[in-house]
């Protein structure tokens, strides 16, 4: 199962819970990409435009991402786009493709502190959420 940027809409936790019981397989793997309400940028971007955003619409924070981690056992949270997501519009203004050394570097940066500096979780534009069901796993979840 993949979903992008559609559990932040909802009313998840039932939704996830349902689904994990009931729908995915054993060995099965749900994946959701979702915004982070933390990052600077967002605020920002969610203040001005307010009026592209709906009424039920409320991005992640820390709180969200550890009921995850409390909740499913078997889940991982890779946060993504910090640092790339601040300098993706000023490269496309020097470099001719998407593909330069600024971008890539700024992946490199991202990828050390999701992996080093923890704490950034939140404050990045993007979570990836990945789900499993291992076999063995009990069928209920809190």
């Amino acid at each position: 199962m993949f979903g992008r940027s559609i559990l932040h809409h909802i009313d998840y936790k039932p939704v996830l819970r349902k689904l994990y019981v009931e729908h995915l397989a054993v060995d099965g793997s749900m994946i959701f990409m979702e915004p982070l309400g933390s990052n600077p940028l967002i605020k920002l971007y969610s203040f001005l435009a307010s009026s592209a955003h709906t009424s039920d619409e409320k991005s992640f924070d820390r709180n969200e991402l550890r009921w995850f981690s409390e909740n499913f056992h078997n889940s991982e949270i890779h946060s993504i786009n910090l640092f790339s997501f601040l300098f993706a519009l000023p490269s496309h203004f020097v470099f001719k493709s998407a593909d330069n050394a600024l971008l890539r570097a700024c992946d490199a940066v991202d990828v050390w502190l999701e992996q080093n500096a923890t704490f950034m979780k939140p404050y990045f534009r993007h979570c990836l959420i990945v789900i499993r069901k291992p076999a063995g796993t009990a069928k209920s979840v809190n």
